[in-house]
């Protein structure tokens, strides 16, 4: 969620496409290497699409990660892909991956055993378009926004089919989203 991305564009992160350095400012760095572009999905300018977190905001998501990577060498020590799993069917080209995160996302709710609504499904691109919507909400600058998520400068996409009208500011979204305004200031984590 607090990439905006497209879900193809998480499950092609190779192993080096991801950093992460809790001593550092800046404790989580992705480069999301397959990005859409006009012909389609493309990995023509690596580097370009950079993702930074703070460390002050996100240090236990970033120990996750470096937990999560443990368990990826010692289980699957062969995995190309950052959320390659033992059982993952990856496929050449990366970019047909993209159905894995909605698998990964499944398996995550059912073990929380969280369920969407009567008559609603989650799915990977309502991560996207929650993201979205809380940037939104958050005052995030829309170009912000649109770097985030991959978006073309001044879509219209964002606002027909990614940004909910109905739903209000939320703690949550503050929490993932305020270091990209300008006036930040840091945000620790608090345990819900």
């Amino acid at each position: 969620m607090m990439t905006c991305s497209r879900p193809v564009s998480i499950t092609a992160l190779g192993i080096s496409d991801v950093t992460l350095e809790p001593s550092a400012l800046l404790g989580l760095i992705v480069r999301r290497t397959y990005v859409k572009t006009a012909r389609g999905l493309g990995d023509e300018r690596p580097g370009r699409y950079s993702l930074q977190f703070p460390t002050a905001t996100f240090l236990p998501f970033i120990s996750a990660l470096q937990t999560f990577c443990k368990l990826r060498q010692r289980y699957a020590p062969h995995a190309a892909f950052f959320f390659q799993l033992p059982k993952d069917s990856f496929t050449m080209p990366p970019e047909t991956n993209g159905s894995l995160a909605g698998l990964w996302l499944t398996l995550a709710l059912q073990h929380i055993n969280c369920n969407a609504p009567s008559g609603f499904v989650w799915t990977p691109r309502s991560l996207r378009s929650g993201a979205c919507t809380a940037c939104e909400k958050a005052n995030v600058p829309r170009s912000t926004t649109e770097f985030l998520g991959g978006w073309a400068p001044k879509s219209v996409a964002v606002d027909q089919h990614y940004v909910d009208p109905s739903m209000p500011p939320s703690a949550a979204g503050r929490f993932f989203f305020s270091h990209l305004l300008a006036d930040h200031a840091a945000t620790t984590w608090q345990p819900l």
